[in-house]
């Protein structure tokens, strides 16, 4: 488990360095017959999906390492799901620069309820693709947290991330 915690938090400082330097290109909204979703190109040459409805909109993620004592993913990963999911629009070439992103974002009960992909932005998927890989990542993709009420003031959400 200390192993998948330094791993999440290198992961976590490695994006929030790596996300200083983009640039917002375009902005666009793709629409399902159920939800919208926002596209955000960058400098970079990526593309980041994410549900318009965000319930953490606007919260911080707060320092959670010394709130919350242990997080168990119970069921499937969402880095798991999200190669199955999108392994027949994606495949790693040499020439993409970058990896897929995952960012799941959690209550604190260990439900799911945000989700951010992040793509080379010369990777074309279907936007129903994208909404079914949220939808996977709700049904099949929990957390048990072990955490102290008391020392977990200020957190609200709680964000893993993959690349691949």
């Amino acid at each position: 488990m200390k192993t998948l915690f330094l791993f999440v938090s290198i992961l976590c400082a490695s994006s929030a360095l790596f996300s200083q330097n983009l640039t917002l290109i375009k902005k666009v909204h793709e629409k399902t017959d159920s939800n919208t979703y926002v596209v955000k190109y960058t400098s970079h040459g990526d593309k980041f999906y994410s549900n318009v409805n965000n319930p953490f909109e606007g919260l911080e993620d707060g320092y959670w390492p010394d709130g919350i004592r242990k997080i168990t993913v119970m069921g499937e990963r969402p880095d798991s799901i999200a190669m199955e999911v999108l392994n027949p629009y994606h495949t790693k070439r040499k020439e993409d620069i970058s990896s897929v992103y995952i960012a799941a974002n959690y209550d604190l009960k260990g439900e799911m309820r945000f989700l951010v992909i992040g793509l080379p932005a010369n990777v074309d998927i279907p936007i129903q693709v994208i909404e079914k890989l949220e939808n996977r990542v709700k049904k099949e993709s929990h957390l048990k947290l072990d955490y102290d009420p008391k020392r977990a003031k200020g957190i609200n959400y709680i964000r893993l991330v993959w690349m691949y």
